[in-house]
């Protein structure tokens, strides 16, 4: 397998690092994206002659229906015909229901694309300096925000402007504070989420009906943990 080797070697040298275009609203931070890691690895992967393919091997859903986790096994091939003989798998996650309590139909190329993206990240050892972006929701298009007044500022923890999100931000908000809740481990990370004080001034910007859907997110999902907390007591 020595043309994958040497084609995978000469890609991470290439490459370099890649720029963050990419912004998550709100937790205030840059992220490189899926699309520019693939702009940035396209022009070497056929220069060295590797090829990628992702295959489906499994999806479940998770916190009741509300997420879903899908996994992705990952061929390389070089143009000389070598084909690696390990076929890594990664695990892309998303929320499966949409801010309407419907189904969202695009959770499955998120998880497609979270996946791919962090077996590139790995495979090349790209430097990017993040690693915490999977519910930056990269594909969504922001809403046009209407006009307003500007809600008040405050300041957050490493002393750079906090803007309270105002309308054109609220489904970003409202996705990225479910996703934290979805993702919450046990009962005490549920709570430190919940206590966050990031998370207070989203939650403080959004309608009346989309703060009763977090509560309720909040509300399941404490009660899930205290049942998984139980079934482990009972074996």
């Amino acid at each position: 397998m020595s043309e994958i080797i040497k084609a995978v070697a000469e890609v991470m040298g290439k490459v370099g690092s890649v720029e963050k275009k990419g912004k998550n609203d709100f937790h205030r931070y840059a992220y490189a994206t899926a699309a520019d890691i693939q702009h940035a690895l396209q022009p070497h992967l056929a220069a060295a002659g590797l090829v990628i393919f992702q295959n489906e091997i499994g999806r479940e859903f998770l916190s009741s229906g509300a997420a879903i986790a899908v996994q992705y096994a990952f061929t390389l091939a070089h143009k000389s015909g070598e084909v690696w003989p390990e076929k890594p798998v990664h695990t892309g996650v998303a929320a499966a229901m949409n801010t309407k309590g419907g189904f969202d139909d695009k959770c499955i190329n998120k998880t497609y694309t979270a996946a791919r993206k962090y077996f590139l990240l790995a495979l090349f050892q790209i430097p990017t300096g993040d690693y915490d972006d999977a519910d930056a929701d990269e594909d969504k298009p922001k809403a046009s925000k209407p006009a307003t007044t500007k809600p008040a500022t405050t300041t957050h923890k490493d002393n750079t402007p906090f803007d309270d999100a105002g309308p054109s931000d609220a489904v970003t908000v409202e996705e990225d504070m479910r996703a934290a809740v979805l993702l919450a481990e046990d009962l005490a990370h549920l709570e430190a989420i919940r206590t966050d004080a990031q998370f207070k001034a989203g939650y403080r910007s959004l309608s009346e009906d989309a703060q009763l859907r977090i509560q309720n997110e909040l509300r399941h999902k404490r009660d899930e943990l205290r049942q998984e907390d139980g079934e482990r007591e009972a074996a």
